[in-house]
């Protein structure tokens, strides 16, 4: 089994991402909110970050037919990418329990200035977290606060390595150390089935 880190290339017209936006206007860090988001031990959004997102706007230039994800993968927001009902449907096919599809709440479309009128999307959480690098083999630098404690390490130049005896048979994952989403070939397989052709897929190695 062959394993990928999904990414997103912005600049590919097939992309399409969300503004997110507090329509009181008195939340000033709303397009931060999902990066700032804080979490329960078994990583599904706390109450207080349910609050929150419920009460902010997802906007996307709905002038097309969207895609099947919008947003993009990223080990900043651990509630990114959004994907629609049908792929939901795909991946928990092949995924099973270990990640949430959270209804993306309130989104608008920017290009009719009024509720997006599509089928819904949901926020892609994953909640099955490994420690899946191999440490030997693969470069990861750490990134440290003004305090002197580190605040993230993150993957550097070169093939990132699969350590096979951590991950076993998963299939998709969130690294514990970088936050990376990580995907093997059943995964992959789905994606392809459906309208991301704005993802890229970075190869790993075991």
């Amino acid at each position: 089994m062959n394993y990928t880190l999904p990414m997103n290339s912005r600049g590919h017209r097939g992309f399409v991402g969300f503004r997110v936006q507090d329509p009181t206007g008195q939340d000033k860090r709303a397009p931060l909110a999902l990066r700032r988001a804080s979490y329960d031990a078994d990583h599904r959004p706390d109450a207080k970050t349910k609050e929150r997102i419920a009460g902010l706007r997802f906007s996307v230039k709905g002038d097309k037919e969207l895609p099947d994800i919008l947003d993009g993968f990223t080990s900043a927001d651990q509630l990114t990418p959004a994907v629609s009902a049908a792929l939901v449907d795909g991946l928990r096919s092949v995924i099973g329990d270990v990640a949430d599809f959270i209804p993306v709440p309130n989104l608008w479309d920017e290009h009719t200035d009024a509720p997006y009128e599509g089928p819904p999307y949901y926020f892609l959480n994953v909640l099955q977290w490994i420690n899946g690098w191999d440490a030997d083999r693969t470069d990861i630098s750490a990134m440290y606060g003004k305090d002197g404690y580190m605040v993230a390490e993150t993957l550097q130049s070169g093939t990132p390595v699969v350590n096979k005896d951590a991950v076993g048979d998963a299939v998709i994952w969130r690294d514990s150390r970088t936050r990376d989403l990580v995907i093997a070939d059943p995964v992959k397989e789905v994606l392809e089935t459906f309208d991301t052709a704005s993802v890229w897929y970075r190869d790993l190695e075991i």
